[in-house]
């Protein structure tokens, strides 16, 4: 078998890649430095003001334009109001269902067909801008985690930086460096 080969990658995704990572659009990836002791890789001279402000502002206003929908329904607003008192809970589909009083595959189209997303893409969302919320606190990552309802560090920081474009502690640098928190903003 021959080794695997990575597919084409198109010269305008090279530049946005280049520049969400601060690097001017002539320069390639390859400008990152090596990781250190498992550290994240950056580019050269990596400033947290670098930092695009699309990726710092995204989480909180898709949140808020989901949120706008329920407003034309009862049961989304019930449910918006049962998710953000039980943040720090396992959220299932059947139990938000069965708060809203539907069957779990009808409201799972219901959700998706009234705000355009899925009923876990909320959740997260939700979770996740909590979590940028709760960055200026003293709890660490860990603990940041399990309030926000992750029992598992690997699979929140795989959130965060979904969501994000940081890891938790790369965004808690920010918000440090910074002095106010950008992505609670807007």
């Amino acid at each position: 078998m021959s080794p695997r080969s990575e597919p084409p990658v198109s010269a305008a995704f090279k530049r946005v890649y280049n520049n969400s990572l601060g690097c001017a659009s002539e320069e390639p990836a390859s400008a990152l430095k090596r990781p250190v002791a498992n550290g994240p890789r950056r580019p050269e001279g990596f400033r947290p003001e670098m930092m695009p402000p699309q990726l710092r502002l995204a989480p909180k206003a898709l949140l808020l334009s989901i949120e706008r929908q329920f407003a034309r329904s009862t049961r989304l607003q019930r449910l918006r109001d049962y998710v953000h008192l039980h943040i720090q809970d396992a959220i299932s589909l059947r139990q938000a269902a069965g708060e809203v009083g539907l069957e779990r595959t009808y409201f799972s189209a219901y959700f998706r067909r009234t705000t355009g997303h899925r009923f876990h893409t909320w959740v997260q969302l939700v979770r996740i801008n909590r979590a940028l919320e709760l960055l200026e606190s003293d709890l660490s990552i860990t603990q940041l985690a399990y309030a926000v309802g992750y029992q598992d560090l690997t699979t929140f920081e795989r959130a965060f930086k979904q969501t994000t474009g940081l890891t938790p502690s790369l965004a808690r640098k920010v918000l440090r460096a910074t002095g106010h928190s950008t992505f609670a903003e807007n």
